[in-house]
């Protein structure tokens, strides 16, 4: 009997003992947790700005447009010298082109196959391209970025040569 009561008291302890761990490590944990919510609102705060910075302000006209860049080195070379106001060709009715003043592309072409509206891209080396229109294509192209919303893009840009500011 006595032997039970001893057992049965180590057990009582221990499991207050074991009590008493979690609510220290429960304490611990939520200083933890409140820790990493900082860090989690900082990452938040920094990639919130990394969005800002892959992203561009098209203009013709009294129409503007968002754009994001892509994550590349072609796209940050050509993030690197605007603003610009260009005058841009159209071609086949379905992309406005011009060659910029210097080479941009840093990146490999490939072959795309289907161009979707809005998309902006390089070709060659100072090539720089804004489809209106969604086409398939043999051509090789580097992306550089794409239009957020293309609703109205196809009309704002029209039909022949136009000028536009890019920043």
């Amino acid at each position: 009997m006595r032997r039970i009561s001893m057992l049965l008291g180590i057990v009582i302890i221990m499991s207050l003992a074991a009590c008493t761990n979690d609510t220290i490590q429960n304490e611990q944990q939520v200083k933890t947790d409140s820790g990493r919510s900082d860090s989690l609102h900082v990452k938040v705060e920094n990639n919130e700005k990394d969005v800002q910075d892959m992203t561009i302000k098209i203009t013709t006209g009294n129409e503007s447009f968002t754009a994001t860049l892509e994550d590349n080195e072609t796209a940050k070379a050509f993030k690197e010298i605007l603003p610009l106001t260009i005058n841009m060709e159209d071609i086949n009715g379905n992309e406005k082109y011009c060659v910029l003043s210097e080479n941009i592309s840093k990146d490999s072409a490939k072959k795309i196959g289907t161009i979707y509206a809005g998309e902006i891209m390089c070709w060659g080396n100072s090539g720089l391209v804004l489809f209106y229109d969604t086409f398939t294509t043999q051509y090789n192209y580097v992306k550089i970025g794409k239009i957020d919303n293309v609703d109205g893009y196809a009309e704002a840009l029209g039909r022949g040569n136009v000028q536009l500011t890019i920043q």
